[in-house]
């Protein structure tokens, strides 16, 4: 039963690491360069805060850890951050009046100091994102994604809705300058 069990969880983590990989695709194709955390790097940050890290999550730093072009920009995320992201989120709870972070709550991601989002460390081989959105109405931390994949993903799509929408305000701008409005629209 323990082999079967063990062979079961195998399973998932290569599920995780495929999708981790389809994210790192699609991110390629849109030319975005991805900089790597070195091993090293995770050991450190293992080290730093007393904890082994989730190997999905060890496996995000080791594609992307250092950045990723325009996916998650504006967010704290990525390896310059990441030693001050579990102090950051305790004030954004103090000032909010939440329920402390829990112990075993591992700070992956903050935006703009106003979201936060964690993972507990022996929680299920899932990862499920918690949250918390400050002006969202919240009054607690609640579960935004019962995996840290979908995290992930749901990120992609926000990071390219805001790239494609700067792209048409940029190319609008430019037909804009290009385009003479003739006189008899003007008056």
């Amino acid at each position: 039963m323990e082999q079967l069990m063990e062979t079961f969880l195998t399973f998932l983590m290569i599920l995780k690491v495929q999708k981790l990989q389809e994210i790192k695709a699609r991110l390629v194709k849109t030319k975005t360069q991805l900089k790597p955390c070195t091993p090293q790097e995770v050991i450190k940050v293992e080290e730093f805060y007393k904890v082994s890290l989730p190997a999905v999550y060890k496996e995000f730093l080791l594609m992307m850890g250092k950045g990723a072009g325009e996916y998650m920009a504006g967010s704290s995320v990525f390896y310059d951050e990441i030693f001050f992201l579990r102090q950051y989120a305790k004030e954004l709870i103090r000032d909010n009046s939440l329920q402390p972070l829990p112990d075993n709550a591992f700070v992956f991601w903050l935006h703009q100091g106003y979201q936060m989002a964690f993972f507990l460390l022996d929680e299920n081989e899932h990862l499920p994102v918690y949250y918390f959105g400050e002006g969202e109405g919240m009054k607690s931390v609640e579960i935004r994604y019962s995996r840290f994949i979908d995290f992930l993903e749901q990120e992609l799509t926000m990071s390219f809705r805001d790239v494609n929408l700067k792209w048409h305000q940029r190319v609008f701008g430019w037909v804009k300058q290009m385009v003479k409005v003739p006189k008899f629209f003007k008056e």
